[in-house]
């Protein structure tokens, strides 16, 4: 197929290759350079695609996984009669918006966006190219350098519109540990993960236990709850300080109605950017995970404060600034 572009001007000839796959039978991927574009017309879609069930696959971490119920919740508010599932890691099934789906990771085995199956389904392949983009024979890595939300939802072959972003539940996890420790989440508090968990970036907080132990006691001159998520409660004891576990279903929730975040983790950042409006404190961060860029994305809400020394008294004097 050829393709006649024109520009100031000039006229450009371009061939467009398309090419068919065995894992994606009746789909014309569209290709360039040997690297396929997330793009399906509808016509094909709605042919190659009728009757199918939607599954959408991420085993990934904490902002892979949410991206991914971004998408779930998008192929359900635009085929509401469609069937839609979301498989991936066991820790996160509690909290995704759509039916669980007991499926394996078969992400890295197929090089596309979507794959079909020899009976009624269809697998969204969130994390393909996610990163690091490589060819359909899995050859000549390059990085990805979209924003890392993008990067994700662009497997779903829709427009981003923040009305696609999921809408979680409380679990009963949570609520069993408020009711056990006689946690108030409806006055301010400050969330600070300062370990990582589930997920594989690099840490941007980087806060030694002294540092935390040391943020706790500042704060609490603000009568200001400090909630730590962690796996190592003794490490961080502290009268001023209120333990939760680093377990994903209490995270989520606390981190949406957490008045201050503070994470090692920049998921977590990133999802309280989507999904609460506490304000974020961080060090300087760029590239793909740009948090002033996930914001625009999102169109939230939240104050963002970012400062190369990141320190407990940084934290002091800004809530000092924040009640005053």
């Amino acid at each position: 197929m050829w393709v006649i572009l024109e520009r100031n001007g000039a006229v450009c000839i371009r061939k467009m290759i398309r090419k068919f796959l065995p894992f994606a039978p009746g789909i014309p991927w569209k290709m360039k350079n040997g690297y396929i574009l997330p793009k399906i017309d509808q016509e094909i879609w709605d042919i190659a695609l009728a009757r199918k069930e939607f599954v959408v696959l991420a085993y990934g971490g904490p902002l892979e996984v949410f991206a991914s119920f971004a998408i779930a919740e998008a192929l359900r508010k635009t085929e509401p009669s469609r069937a839609v599932f979301w498989a991936g890691n066991e820790a996160f099934k509690n909290l995704s918006p759509v039916r669980v789906a007991d499926v394996p990771d078969l992400g890295a085995k197929y090089p596309v966006p979507l794959f079909l199956d020899k009976e009624n389904g269809a697998y969204f392949n969130c994390l393909n190219n996610y990163l690091e983009r490589k060819t359909y024979l899995n050859q000549y890595p390059k990085k990805n350098k979209r924003l890392a939300f993008e990067q994700i939802f662009n497997n779903s072959f829709l427009s981003w519109s923040v009305q696609y972003i999921p809408t979680i539940s409380d679990t009963n996890k949570y609520e069993e540990w408020k009711k056990l420790v006689g946690f108030q989440d409806n006055r301010r508090f400050v969330l600070i993960l300062p370990e990582k968990k589930y997920s594989q970036h690099h840490g941007y907080l980087n806060w030694n236990v002294n540092q935390v132990r040391e943020a706790g006691a500042l704060l609490r001159k603000f009568n200001l709850p400090v909630v730590v998520c962690t796996d190592n409660e003794g490490l961080y004891y502290d009268t001023s300080i209120i333990h939760a576990p680093m377990d994903i279903d209490i995270i989520i929730p606390l981190l949406k109605k957490s008045w201050l975040l503070l994470s090692d983790d920049i998921d977590y950042l990133i999802i309280g950017l989507m999904m609460s409006r506490a304000h974020i404190v961080s060090p300087p961060v760029r590239g793909i995970f740009d948090l002033y860029r996930h914001a625009n994305l999102f169109m939230a809400e939240n104050i963002i404060s970012t400062t190369h020394e990141l320190n407990p008294l940084e934290i002091y004097t800004l809530c000092k600034g924040l009640y005053d």
